[in-house]
């Protein structure tokens, strides 16, 4: 088996994880890893497949076009090398950072500049803007996996000092991670 990574985004309805699912079967790929997710009326998906090593991906990818061309999608294919795929190892310092305050531009590039200049690496991202007018609350959830090397509250007293520049409170907490 090879590797792709595959990448789905447009308008979002009913229908579109069945259809981009069934070409995958019949093509004899099996979905390993994905992330869904609708913000709004967009949908956008990633999928990491594997998929049989004599298939070529060029069929994959017009057979996946096709039939996302009637649903208004955009399909993006990226093979994986075997040198990237057995690279991936996740952290055992999974964190859960969460920042709450008002809303403004810059709270996203701020913190996450502060996580890449300490080499965090982040994993998720997701960012929201909870209620209406004077009282709406912007809302950012990260998960990171730290390096070995940074100790989590020297992070964390160097995102608490921005996070008074930006005047939002920020949190950072070890995520306990089942072991399957």
């Amino acid at each position: 088996m090879k590797h792709i990574a595959i990448s789905v985004l447009g308008k979002d309805r009913p229908g579109i994880v069945s259809e981009i699912s069934r070409v995958l079967f019949e093509f004899g790929c099996n979905i390993e890893d994905s992330s869904m997710t609708q913000l709004r009326n967009e949908f956008a998906m990633i999928l990491l497949v594997a998929m049989p090593a004599k298939s070529p991906l060029a069929e994959l990818g017009v057979k996946l076009k096709a039939a996302a061309k009637p649903l208004g999608l955009s399909v993006l294919l990226r093979p994986i090398t075997e040198k990237e795929d057995l690279q991936h190892k996740p952290s055992k310092k999974q964190f859960a950072i969460s920042v709450y305050g008002a809303d403004k531009p810059g709270i996203v590039y701020k913190i996450t500049r502060i996580l890449s200049d300490n080499k965090v690496n982040i994993t998720d991202v997701q960012t929201n803007i909870a209620g209406r007018g004077a009282g709406k609350t912007y809302i950012m959830l990260l998960e990171a996996s730290l390096p070995a090397a940074l100790k989590a509250d020297k992070l964390k007293s160097v995102l608490n000092r921005e996070a008074k520049r930006l005047k939002v409170a920020v949190n950072l907490n070890l995520v306990d991670t089942p072991a399957l």
